[in-house]
């Protein structure tokens, strides 16, 4: 018979600011969504997380203290995500929020492990442990289920994934907030998608967690949501926006080097002009101050 062993979670994204697009009381949602996970997890299993647990990397108090309560007395273990690292600088990760979870011993940063050289731009960090036999990674970066959603995007493949970490019985990755599992035979790549449902284009998204057995399956939980908590425009929003992307994005699918981002247009820029790390680093402490 098989053993529950962990839940699995990525893009959590504590915060505690409103989306625009949001109606309810945002931070209480929030705070159901966690104490529904901590309330179920199976007695002796581990919460294991890929990153971006907080929305920013200086975060509130009230947010510290919520995650301390909710985390309080288990084992959570994750790594800092893209929004956690301060200027997108991991030697300054001891001045984030993440660092003070960690300092208070709630989240558990163990054996980090270097992201390889021939992952793309964007894989922030990795990590490999053991439990139930399982040898497991857990990585912060853009990976997809078979294609890149638009044209240009950094990151990889689910199956190139798999081939990166041939030895992992079980990949967890974050940063893209869509759910989905890829397989290499009895290997798998889960993705658990954000906690949240923060843009109007997530009005569709189910939030979930997995739940992870000591015979490499694994169960999505999908977590209750409350009904219309979007504003009401952006109901009619969602649909105005979905067909402007799809024409735009038909538009410049085949332009090379093109993304939808500012941020990953200016990142591509510096790389193909070889700029030197400390203009990087004033560009990030820039854009951390927009």
């Amino acid at each position: 018979m098989r053993s529950p062993i962990a839940v699995l979670t990525a893009d959590i994204h504590a915060r505690n600011t409103v989306p625009r697009c949001r109606v309810d009381d945002f931070v209480a949602a929030q705070r159901r969504k966690l104490e529904y996970i901590r309330a179920s997890i199976p007695e002796g299993c581990l919460w294991l997380d890929a990153g971006d647990l907080f929305h920013t990397w200086r975060s509130q108090p009230e947010t510290e203290i919520m995650l301390l309560e909710i985390l309080y007395g288990i084992q959570f273990i994750s790594i800092p995500g893209n929004h956690e690292i301060p200027y997108h600088n991991i030697n300054r990760l001891d001045s984030s929020s993440f660092s003070v979870l960690c300092a208070a011993g709630i989240i558990d940063y163990c054996s980090p492990c270097t992201v390889p050289v021939d992952a793309p731009p964007g894989f922030w960090e990795a990590m490999e442990l053991k439990t139930g036999g399982l040898r497991i990674v857990i990585l912060h970066g853009m990976v997809w289920p078979d294609r890149p959603p638009m044209a240009a995007m950094e990151g990889m493949a689910a199956a190139d994934v798999l081939a990166m970490y041939p030895d992992a019985d079980i990949i967890l990755t974050g940063h893209n907030h869509e759910t989905f599992v890829a397989f290499s035979g009895k290997r798998k790549l889960v993705n658990p998608g954000s906690l949240m449902r923060s843009a109007i284009d997530q009005i569709e998204h189910r939030p979930c967690y997995f739940v992870l057995y000591d015979d490499c399956s694994v169960e999505p939980v999908f977590i209750p949501c409350d009904a219309d908590v979007f504003a009401a425009e952006a109901y009619a929003k969602a649909g105005e926006r979905e067909d402007r992307m799809t024409a735009f994005v038909e538009r410049v699918q085949n332009t090379e080097g093109f993304a939808l981002s500012f941020e990953d247009n200016l990142r591509a820029y510096c790389q193909q002009n070889q700029v030197g790390d400390a203009v990087r680093q004033e560009i990030h402490i820039a854009m951390e101050a927009l």
